[in-house]
């Protein structure tokens, strides 16, 4: 992911910026928060900015492969194990019972992935990755 955005604030190593309102932002008639509060960046690689610059930020490609690994498979790991579990402990499982434990914990995996989600944004790994002139 890469998107073109203006600083509006500079501290350390985090930076405040909203996004350049070329392309989609035009023709949109919500009201974003975005637009109007502006997201925290990570300036990792130091790159000399103040307000008013333009900016592209991305997302650093290990944090994204391995969210979306975890995404697939918590929820998966969960399904198995629920499937073993339900066939451990009854006698004669039917299928039918093995597999709604094996969706009941799915979606509890599903819900493990959701939650971690909401505590941990997925900006907080995003970084300035160029100044455009």
């Amino acid at each position: 992911m890469t998107a073109t955005y203006f600083v509006v604030d500079v501290r350390d190593e985090t930076v405040r910026v909203i996004p350049d309102i070329e392309g989609a932002c035009l023709t949109c008639q919500g009201h974003c928060t975005e637009r109007t509060t502006g997201i925290v960046v990570e300036n990792t690689r130091h790159i000399p900015v103040q307000p008013g610059d333009k900016v592209k930020i991305g997302s650093r490609s290990p944090w994204d492969v391995a969210k979306n690994i975890l995404a697939l498979a918590v929820p998966f790991v969960c399904a198995v194990l629920g499937y073993r579990l339900a066939h451990r402990m009854l006698r004669t499982p039917q299928d039918s019972i093995l597999a709604a434990s094996a969706f009941i914990c799915l979606a509890v995996g599903a819900l493990i992935v959701y939650v971690a989600a909401r505590i941990r944004p997925s900006t907080r790994y995003l970084e300035i990755t160029a100044r455009i002139p």
